[in-house]
């Protein structure tokens, strides 16, 4: 069988997936599945959610600090975090100058006061 294209509704029905697998099937009968569904509740769906809420491209930046951020809090395991973090280096194209500049210079960031001043400085 044939895999299709990427699409966000099979990410969302494979995480919806992991957690009955997770929640149906007896502790020894599952592995790896609490690792999964403990980023899917508390990283995932979060993630998922705040981008669909602030989906432009000016809030790439935002949306990967946010990533970051709850990747290293506490409510994740240990291994959990290490599976995240060997996955972030390829996933971080928001952390290039173009977008950080973009997420700067957004509605809600700055003043026109301040970008003034930064362009003139740039300048």
């Amino acid at each position: 069988r044939r895999i299709g294209s990427l699409n966000l509704t099979r990410w969302l029905t494979a995480a919806a997936r992991v957690l009955r697998i997770y929640t149906s099937c007896p502790k020894e009968n599952v592995v790896g599945a609490e690792l999964l569904s403990i980023f899917v509740i508390r990283v995932y769906f979060k993630m998922h959610l705040e981008v669909k809420a602030k989906p432009s491209l000016e809030h790439g930046a935002k949306h990967l600090l946010r990533y970051i951020l709850l990747v290293n809090s506490s409510e994740l395991t240990r291994k959990c975090r290490d599976v995240c973090h060997q996955t972030l280096p390829n996933n971080s194209y928001f952390a290039h100058p173009e977008p950080l500049l973009l997420a700067m210079f957004g509605k809600d960031h700055l003043y026109s006061s301040q970008k003034r001043g930064i362009i003139i400085n740039y300048i």
